[in-house]
């Protein structure tokens, strides 16, 4: 069944705005605190099956076992007024990546939370969020992870997200380039392509209704990497 969100995709792409609009400044600051990268070329984006076991957790040495997951302290969850920051969110992401740590990002969470609970009907949509990042000599990532409410999802809204999440990052890196669906972990996941090189990428989470959303930039594609080693 069709959430309600997809009877008012102009709230959803608003709401989808004002995610981006904050997340964007946390690649800034990753930048900014681990030198420059170097982009890499665009290339040509292939819809392709990825196996978390074969073709990417297990070939990189660096990234840690599932046991490893568990060391992970996701710290308290805090409030911003109807939506929550809530840092248990992050616990299925890998805390590694090709040696680049799993760095939450409480502050920008909590002004996207500010900036969704300022619009009751927003909030409305939103329960709660988590944002990290992921920095490496010559790549990064920066997620954020939404926790929606019930009935909200529907696959207008989720096209809605992902419309606006990769507009808003590839105004940034040349404008978008193209898109693509694959297969990574086992769940079907979206790829947008920015002319700058910069890739985009989402994936739902059922049980709660999740969405996982990132940028990522550099030659070791830590977004595969990391839609790959999600521990749901």
């Amino acid at each position: 069944m069709r959430g309600r969100a997809d009877r008012r995709p102009g709230r959803a792409r608003g709401l989808r705005l004002t995610l981006l609009l904050a997340g964007v400044g946390v690649a800034a600051v990753g930048l900014s605190a681990c030198g420059p990268v170097t982009p890499s070329s665009p290339g040509v984006l292939e819809t392709s099956v990825v196996s978390p076991d074969a073709s990417l957790v297990e070939s990189s040495p660096s990234l840690p076992s599932a046991s490893a997951s568990a060391a992970v302290d996701p710290g308290p969850s805090v409030s911003a007024g109807t939506v929550v920051v809530d840092e248990t969110l992050l616990a299925i992401l890998p805390p590694l990546v090709d040696g680049a740590a799993l760095t939450p990002d409480a502050e920008t969470a909590a002004g996207i939370a500010a900036q969704v609970a300022a619009d009751p009907g927003l909030s409305g949509d939103l329960e709660a969020v988590a944002v990290a990042l992921y920095a490496g000599e010559a790549d990064y990532a920066v997620v954020t992870l939404t926790r929606l409410r019930d009935g909200v999802f529907g696959e207008d809204y989720f096209r809605d997200w992902r419309d606006s999440f990769d507009q808003a990052v590839c105004a940034q890196s040349g404008g978008v380039e193209g898109h693509a669906e694959a297969t990574i972990g086992g769940r079907t996941s979206f790829i947008g392509t920015c002319a700058g090189g910069v890739r985009t990428y989402h994936t739902r989470l059922e049980g709660p209704d999740r969405i996982v959303s990132l940028q990522a930039l550099g030659e070791g594609r830590y977004g595969e990497r990391i839609l790959a080693g999600l521990t749901e």
